[in-house]
């Protein structure tokens, strides 16, 4: 029997994602003269939010965190089985915000 998700939680794109991909923080496989087109990542998160709805996956939608640009990473921050929620403690300090975000 496969295995089969039931839930998920993404993030809106915030635009201050943009900035920190060029930020001595990002740590971002492919980054260096990469383009980021903020329209184009969106259109392709909802592409990829229809495609688990199709899948029959029930999908929370946070709004995007200006204030945490790394928040479109949610998997990062929590991970969530049988109705229990492991918040995580990010490494990077700039990251903490993101759990309360959660």
């Amino acid at each position: 029997m496969a295995f089969q998700y039931e839930y998920a939680v993404v993030s809106q794109i915030p635009r201050s994602f943009e900035e920190f991909l060029m930020s001595p923080d990002a740590n971002v496989p492919g980054k260096k003269g990469g383009k980021f087109n903020y329209e184009e990542a969106c259109n392709e998160r909802e592409k990829f939010v229809e495609a688990l709805r199709q899948n029959g996956v029930d999908v929370l939608e946070m709004e995007a965190d200006e204030r945490h640009p790394e928040c479109v990473k949610v998997d990062d921050t929590a991970v969530i089985i049988n109705g229990t929620a492991l918040m995580c403690n990010p490494y990077r300090c700039h990251r903490q915000g993101e759990v309360e975000y959660i």
